[in-house]
């Protein structure tokens, strides 16, 4: 499992939306079980790190498709809230930004690494990941994440 890298999803609603930042507050992960069993902690995430070096943000998981990056990431009982920044400078980026402000790109997911974990009768535990990326995707596997108003 430590090589491998495992990607999660989460629903949000575009309600923190900032059009003058082209903005928007996400919870890229929570600490929901998720369709394939597993539960990623909000403690796994290293927040400093984050903050420090920032964090890719893409469509759909795609490396070819960098739309944004993260302003802030803040952790709290619910899970992982990252600010994220939408670029105008590619057309990707500009219509994953517009499908946001629709409604019609609603979800979150993260891809990690993970390093600290312990199998459920359901899936895995997530104690402590590497986060490599968070994308911007229509598709969420965890139901339970929202923006924050």
């Amino acid at each position: 499992m430590e090589n491998r890298k495992v990607i999660k999803s989460y629903n949000f609603q575009p309600d923190s939306i900032n059009e003058k930042e082209r903005s928007v507050v996400i919870y890229a992960s929570t600490k929901e079980t998720d369709r394939m069993g597993d539960v990623i902690q909000p403690t796994a995430f290293d927040v400093k790190k984050i903050n420090e070096k920032g964090l890719p943000i893409l469509f759909n998981h795609n490396p070819n498709f960098p739309v944004g990056k993260s302003l802030w990431a803040k952790v709290n009982d619910l899970g992982l809230l990252l600010k994220v920044y939408i670029s105008d400078k590619t057309e990707v980026a500009r219509d994953v930004w517009n499908l946001v402000k629709e409604g019609i790109i609603g979800g979150a997911s993260v891809g990690f690494l993970p390093t600290e974990w312990k199998e459920t009768d359901g899936g895995y535990e997530f104690l402590k990941v590497d986060l490599l990326e968070t994308s911007l995707t229509p598709i969420p596997a965890n139901p339970g994440a929202v923006a924050l108003m």
